[in-house]
């Protein structure tokens, strides 16, 4: 009988080398995802702009003809939605950019309404019909504004439909609350 001898061999493995493999892995597979998202959703929007007669522009257009075509596009959109045809209706999109300027005009008049009311205790302040250290509550409103503000601004930006329904349903929900506070208080 002979007797093999076993070698055991230590691998040296380079962790720097691995975590560089894999995070480069990574990235290049984010960037392929959102490289085919951005493909979808070019293709989506040729589709249906060819589906609603809209005029397409390269984007190195000059800005005269640009306009132009915005304005003529305008005018088919409009045209499209008085007469707005089954075929069209491929997808919810419509709705969900409804929501969107639903939920972002909701919140600039809520803005709106704290700049007024802002500007209305400034002229109470000068015409020393109220205390001027009252302005100082206006610092915490003022902020929330900017808060609104970053919402807004997010909310037009947003394209996660999940996340937009549940903003809007608890947007509606927290106005129906504000009018039901409101009744208490006036009746």
């Amino acid at each position: 009988m002979s007797k093999e001898k076993t070698v055991y061999l230590k691998p040296e493995i380079d962790y720097e080398k691995l975590a560089n493999a894999v995070s480069t892995a990574i990235i290049s597979a984010n960037k392929s995802e959102k490289e085919a998202l951005r493909k979808e959703t070019e293709k989506h929007n040729k589709e249906r702009h060819r589906s609603m007669g809209l005029i397409e522009y390269p984007v190195n257009t000059k800005l005269f003809r640009r306009k132009l075509i915005d304005f003529l596009n305008f005018f088919i959109g409009l045209k499209n939605i008085i007469f707005y045809k089954k075929e069209y209706a491929r997808d919810i999109r419509m709705t969900y950019e409804m929501l969107r300027f639903v939920s972002s005009l909701a919140l600039s008049i809520a803005q709106f309404f704290i700049w007024i009311s802002l500007l209305l205790s400034i002229i109470q302040s000068i015409n020393n019909q109220i205390n001027p250290l009252l302005l100082l509550f206006y610092v915490p409103v003022l902020l929330f504004e900017r808060f609104l503000n970053i919402m807004r601004l997010e909310i037009e930006a947003m394209e996660n439909r999940e996340v937009l329904m549940s903003f809007f349903s608890a947007l509606m929900a927290f106005i129906a609350a504000l009018f039901s506070i409101l009744s208490f208080f006036k009746g």
